[in-house]
């Protein structure tokens, strides 16, 4: 499939996210892959240790400043909207949904940075102005937008259901799912199992110190007999 964006994790240097266009093997109009890099060798093909399926071919992508986990992209014809995908929330009922919508624009976005992307690579540099979003599209408009005032699939999710059968037997279904808004704004830095799709790690650590060592992916340590 077409490649149309990549994107760097600010953080975890082998940490690699593309954006594609649809394939001959794939139905789904585009995707958003991750890759560590450092699994592979050289000449040898690198299998993706996350992905996120979409309905647009990915145009631009970048992953969000001091939110290890979370990406935002933007799509090339028919999507005009700034998604913004947690890849530690692909396991559950809303894995295959953003965690917000910015829908400001009218016409497909062309590009995007994050408010805050000058915190990337100054380890123990915080903002309170990391939720907002920069954006140009082809309607003309430069939009800023914030994560906490656009649309989160999370708040209208239907998780519950039911059905009475044909002898009157009453079925019913409910799956937890997490509403709180406090997910697209409080870090949490200790965080270490984020499960990602295919069943594979990726550790998130704490942001290193100045003085230390910037830290990246690594494979999770085999089991102790």
């Amino acid at each position: 499939a077409p490649v149309h964006a990549v994107d760097w994790h600010p953080e975890h240097k082998a940490i690699l996210a593309s954006g594609r266009g649809r394939s001959s093997t794939n139905l789904s109009p585009g995707g958003i892959k991750v890759w560590d890099t450092s699994r592979g060798q050289t000449g040898q093909d690198l299998f993706p240790i996350a992905r996120i399926e979409t309905s647009d071919v990915v145009s631009n992508l970048m992953w969000r400043p001091t939110f290890r986990t979370q990406i935002a992209c933007t799509y090339l014809s028919t999507q005009c909207q700034v998604d913004v995908w947690d890849i530690a929330g692909f396991k559950g009922l809303l894995g295959g949904t953003p965690l917000a919508q910015c829908r400001d624009h009218k016409e497909p976005v062309t590009d995007l940075v994050w408010q805050d992307a000058h915190v990337i690579g100054k380890p123990d540099e915080n903002s309170d102005n990391s939720g907002w979003i920069l954006s140009c599209g082809k309607d003309g408009q430069v939009c800023r937008q914030h994560v906490l005032n656009a649309y989160h699939p999370f708040s209208h999710a239907r998780n519950t259901s039911f059905s009475i059968g044909t002898q009157d037997e009453v079925v019913s279904t409910y799956s937890a799912v997490n509403r709180q808004r406090r997910q697209l704004v409080e870090k949490n830095p200790q965080r270490k199992d984020t499960t990602l799709t295919l069943g594979l790690k990726l550790l998130v650590y704490p942001t290193a110190s100045p003085d230390s060592e910037t830290p990246r992916a690594v494979r999770p340590a085999p089991a102790k007999d």
